[in-house]
C-alpha cells in the first residue's frame, strides 16, 4: 500500500510531503496524491512501485537561485521551489522483551533515484500559484527547469575536495512537456527527482531598466500622478 502525507506552515510559505510505499511487490498504477501541494508525481517508475522506499517533496516560496547568488538573474521562478528526492524506507523494528531494534540509516538516508530507474521516467506535474497573471503568454515563455549545483574543486589540504558553490538553470532532459493554459499547471517527464521548478524570462515581469512615481497635485477629490519609465529598447 501506499500514503500520501502533508504539511504546511502557518502562513502557507513551505510544504512539506511524503509519499510512502509499503509494497508487498506488486506493481500497481501508482501516482502521488496530495492534496495542497503544487508538485504532484503522475507517473512513478514500475521498478520503483514495487519497492518499499520513500519520495519526499519540500515546497518553498523563495528563489533559490537569487538568494543564493545575490545578484541578477535573467530568470525568475513563478512556482515556487521543489526539492524532491528518494529515501530508505525504514525496516521493521526488531521487538526482543522491552527492547525495540532498529537499524539507523543516519546520513545514508538517501537513495539515487536514477540508478534504479535506470531507463524509467517519471512523469511530474508542477502547478502554478493562482495569483500568476497568464492570460497574455502562450505557454512557451513558461519553462520547466532543474536547478543544478556546481562544484568548486578545493586545495588537497581541505578534508573535503569538493564543495557546491551556486548553480545554474538546467533546460535538458525535459521530455513530453504540455502547458495546460486553463488548469495553470505544466506536465513532463524526467529521469530523475531533483530540485525543479516553473521560470520565466525576467523581462516579462520588468520590460524596463527603471521607474519613478511621483505626485504633482493632491487634494481631497482627486490626485494625480506622473509614472516616469526608462525602456530598454
Amino acid at each position: 500500500m501506499d500514503r500520501c502525507l502533508e504539511y504546511s506552515s502557518k502562513k502557507n510559505l513551505a510544504r512539506y510531503c511524503l509519499w510512502i510505499n509499503t509494497s508487498d511487490g506488486k506493481y500497481r498504477d501508482t501516482k502521488t496524491k496530495f492534496k495542497n501541494p503544487s508538485m504532484n508525481l503522475i507517473d512513478i517508475p514500475k521498478i520503483l512501485v514495487q519497492k518499499s522506499c520513500v519520495i519526499r517533496i519540500f515546497w518553498m516560496q523563495i528563489d533559490l537561485r537569487e538568494l543564493q547568488m545575490g545578484e541578477y538573474c535573467p530568470y525568475i521562478s513563478v512556482s515556487g521551489f521543489f526539492f524532491s528526492d528518494l529515501i530508505y524506507h525504514p525496516d521493521t523494528s526488531i521487538s526482543a522483551r522491552t527492547w525495540s531494534i532498529r537499524n539507523m540509516i543516519e546520513e545514508k538516508y538517501k537513495q539515487s533515484a536514477i540508478s534504479i530507474i535506470q531507463n524509467q521516467k517519471f512523469k511530474i506535474k508542477l502547478d502554478l500559484p493562482p495569483n500568476v497573471y497568464i492570460k497574455d503568454l502562450e505557454g512557451s515563455e513558461i519553462q520547466p527547469a532543474r536547478y543544478m549545483f556546481k562544484k568548486k574543486e578545493e586545495s588537497k589540504d581541505d578534508d573535503k575536495s569538493k564543495k557546491e558553490e551556486p548553480g545554474y538553470w538546467s533546460f535538458e532532459n525535459f521530455e513530453n512537456v504540455e502547458f495546460e493554459k486553463e488548469k495553470k499547471s505544466i506536465d513532463f517527464l524526467y529521469n530523475d527527482l531533483g530540485i525543479f521548478s516553473l521560470i520565466i524570462e525576467r523581462k516579462y515581469f520588468f520590460p524596463y531598466i527603471s521607474w519613478y512615481l511621483r505626485c504633482i497635485h493632491n487634494n481631497k477629490n482627486e490626485c494625480i500622478a506622473i509614472l516616469d519609465l526608462k525602456s530598454k529598447g
